[in-house]
């Protein structure tokens, strides 16, 4: 909360920790509101719990101010854990095209499922939200789709192996039909060939036959024996 002169008030001291402490509820139970936990925290990973945990916290909030929606909404708690684990949230600007461009960098930075990819505390965000009103280059930038791949495949290792193992089989299985289609050309390339061949030489033979006996006829009128020639 913040107060008539300014200042910010931690008011659920049950929920406030100091970093690096770890201790839980008397019966375990996870404290917080699962619409804003990371996804460390909903993993009960108390050892990566940091300033990047508040951070994450801050852009859920940024992006339910920009787009006046939840990033992750579910009819349960486990529903909305489950899409803070597995899902990206929807671009702020698809939902709300006036959003600028540098705002939705920010906010998608500060959301960022591994704690180490957000900024590393709410100082270094607030600086990058002064560098925009004051009309100045964020230091955010934009996910590559190659960034993105490799962050999917660390949260589904064993889904990114299959999807591996199945491309591997399918490009396998391919080279294995380009070989076989090709082998089969290759065969009908070469039995064509040999037919072309068997087909000149009975030509050539047959041309050869009519000149012996066109010329064994000439040396029969002219009286000289030429034997079985003529046949």
């Amino acid at each position: 909360l913040i107060d008539e002169s300014g200042e910010l008030k931690v008011m659920d001291f049950g929920l406030a920790r100091r970093v690096g402490e770890t201790r839980l509820t008397a019966t375990g139970q996870m404290m917080g509101t699962p619409d804003y936990m990371p996804p460390e925290q909903i993993l009960g990973q108390s050892h990566r719990i940091g300033p990047p945990a508040d951070v994450y916290s801050l852009g859920v909030m940024f992006y339910e101010l920009l787009t006046g929606k939840l990033p992750f909404a579910g009819e349960s708690v486990a529903e909305v854990m489950g899409r803070a684990l597995r899902d990206e949230p929807v671009s702020p600007r698809r939902r709300e095209p006036r959003v600028p461009l540098d705002l939705e960098i920010i906010c998608l930075k500060a959301m960022r499922k591994e704690p180490e990819s957000r900024y590393p505390d709410a100082r270094a965000m607030a600086d990058d939200l002064a560098r925009f009103l004051s009309g100045e280059a964020i230091q955010a930038r934009r996910e590559t789709w190659r960034e993105r791949g490799l962050r999917w495949v660390r949260r589904r290792p064993a889904i990114a192996t299959l999807a591996c193992l199945g491309l591997l089989a399918g490009v396998l299985a391919g080279v294995g039909w380009a070989r076989a289609e090709a082998a089969a050309r290759a065969r009908v390339i070469a039995e064509q060939a040999r037919e072309a061949l068997a087909q000149r030489v009975i030509a050539e033979v047959r041309e050869r036959a009519a000149i012996y006996r066109t010329a064994a006829l000439e040396l029969r009128r002219a009286g000289v024996p030429t034997g079985g020639v003529v046949k």
